[in-house]
């Protein structure tokens, strides 16, 4: 097991069907879990002072593990990144496009 390990689940309530999303937290001794947040929207002037703290801010040391088990959250919700999808579009139109010339292929030697 790693060191330390960021788990995160992702799950709709069935009956508010609002989006629930939980941090936990795994090192060699103890598994932990983030406290509820309550996002707070403010807003803020064109023109004002933009001393704006993040909402969420991970040690430079973890960022890569927490953002892979974040990414594997969303991804078990069905939601890919734009990325994925359009290379998953051209494998698709590859393999269409294979297809099509095997028949041309196939029906030129019949003949």
């Amino acid at each position: 097991m790693l060191e330390h390990e960021y788990l995160v689940k992702i799950e709709i309530n069935p009956i508010t069907e609002s989006l629930g999303i939980y941090f936990g937290y795994r090192d060699h001794q103890d598994f932990k879990v983030a406290k509820p947040v309550k996002l707070v929207y403010e807003k803020i002037d064109k023109g004002g002072d933009m001393d704006v703290k993040p909402t969420l801010s991970i040690p430079f040391h973890l960022q890569s593990r927490f953002l892979k088990a974040l990414l594997n959250a969303i991804e078990k919700q069905g939601i890919k990144p734009e990325s994925t999808s359009k290379i998953e579009g051209l494998l698709e139109a590859t393999k269409y496009h294979l297809e099509d010339m095997r028949e041309i292929v196939f029906d030129k030697g019949e003949k």
